[in-house]
């Protein structure tokens, strides 16, 4: 596995991977009262580190529906990193260059496998799951559990392919920079070039560009946006936003074969908390909303006359304050930024790696026949559910700025793009292939 080539991409769909069915075994035996929740414990730390190589330092069990994972903290005293930092100062105490390869931490991201290894499997992560026995809030099968289990295995995973990111990015491509700007042969310039090509495996466009580039600032730009521009491309889809996070997440549960139940335990949960996802929270969610601008509105109003007992004028000095400090975040601060989809697109996105599954060649017809039958699970709670529209706050920023209202936009465009990828005609043709 090329360890210098990686970004931040889904696993390869993975068929009858063995974590997820052990996982599901354990789960079912704390379900059952077989297992302890310490047996239990000790048993998915160890599945997880034999079959995915991710290392669980420990799980903390909460007495809610939330599950989660620590990243740690990644510093010049961690093991991963000791003996490259070491190595890195002593090279620049004797005046050479850094190391051109990423042999000082050998981790591998398998996304064939689904399976990290290497010093990567040195970092430690905590997880946090929901007590498998809870009996209150929102039920949860074992193939859901799993599901979400998944999705926070799927975090850790894409942290590793973003650390052999910046780890190219840092040690490689600001080496490669510093190197470029201290000589002056356009010869040695191309022999360098052809020394990242060839030991980073990093793809140069435009080598001249490069080659006549004055400054070590300037060939660092050009060779991080030629590094990112086909990280990006590799993708087969750009991830937009910051949402790129938990999306990747999402893949990873649907590529390892639950996106059924990861889709039914979400819709489960935005069901219960998420304002106007169903007809009838869209109802209250309108009340709410009316009921909170009033609210906020009589706080203002309030607040403006307990100043005004003081002074009329500080109280309207006051109020517009207020006034132009609230417009200054809405053109400040984008409010369409966000960690996770809409909770309706984010169903959405699961369906389409399920659709994707079709395109496969390893499926028999059978399987493809329950993926098929899975998918229409899935399409039929999209059906049923309403997209929380904009909240006042995003309209204003919409509406005031260009700028996010052309964020918006490029936010559509994506997700066009993302669904055209997936479209239902490959549901459509498998249908039509089961019936010859």
């Amino acid at each position: 596995m090329n360890r210098l080539k990686l970004g931040l991409e889904a696993i390869d769909f993975q068929k009858d991977h063995p974590l997820p069915i052990e996982l599901e075994r354990i789960v079912q035996g704390m379900y059952d009262n077989v297992y302890t929740t310490t047996a239990g414990e000790s048993q998915i730390i160890e599945a997880i580190k034999r079959h995915c190589g991710i290392a669980i330092k420990e799980i903390h069990w909460r007495n809610d529906y939330t599950f989660a994972i620590t990243t740690p903290l990644i510093n010049h005293n961690h093991p991963l990193l000791s003996e490259s930092v070491r190595e890195r100062i002593t090279q620049a105490k004797k005046g050479k260059a850094a190391p051109t390869t990423l042999s000082l931490v050998n981790g591998v991201v398998d996304r064939k496998a689904a399976k990290i290894s290497g010093d990567y499997a040195k970092v430690e992560f905590t997880l946090k799951l929901r007590r498998p026995r809870l009996r209150q809030g929102i039920p949860i099968s074992v193939r859901e559990y799993v599901a979400f289990m998944l999705h926070e295995l799927g975090h850790a995973f894409s942290y590793f392919e973003l650390m052999g990111s910046n780890f190219v990015t840092n040690f490689i491509l600001s080496d490669a920079a510093a190197r470029l700007a201290g000589v002056q042969s356009d010869v040695d310039k191309h022999k360098i070039l052809g020394e990242l090509e060839a030991n980073g495996h990093i793809e140069i466009d435009d080598t001249e560009c490069l080659v006549n580039s004055a400054t070590a600032e300037e060939v660092y730009v050009l060779l991080m946006n030629d590094h990112f521009r086909k990280l990006r491309n590799v993708l087969g889809e750009d991830i937009y936003s910051a949402r790129g996070w938990e999306a990747l997440a999402d893949q990873f549960v649907g590529r390892m074969g639950y996106g059924k139940e990861l889709a039914i335990a979400m819709d489960r949960l935005y069901s219960n908390v998420t304002p106007g996802y169903t007809n009838k929270g869209q109802i209250v969610s309108l009340i709410v909303s009316i009921l909170n601008l009033i609210r906020s509105v009589l706080g203002y109003l309030i607040r403006a006359g307990l100043i005004a007992l003081l002074s009329p004028a500080l109280a309207v000095g006051w109020l517009a304050g207020m006034f132009v400090y609230n417009v200054a975040i809405y053109l400040t601060i984008s409010p369409l930024e966000s960690t996770y989809d809409k909770p309706l697109r984010r169903i959405e996105v699961i369906r389409n790696e399920m659709v994707k599954r079709l395109k496969e060649a390893d499926l028999s017809r059978d399987e493809r026949k329950l993926l098929v039958e899975e998918i229409d699970v899935v399409s039929k709670i999209i059906k049923t559910r309403n997209e929380p529209s904009f909240s006042v706050a995003q309209k204003l920023a919409i509406l005031l700025r260009p700028k996010f209202n052309k964020q918006s936009s490029s936010i559509k465009l994506q997700q066009q793009l993302e669904d055209l990828l997936a479209s239902q005609l490959f549901v459509d043709a498998e249908r039509l292939e089961q019936l010859a």
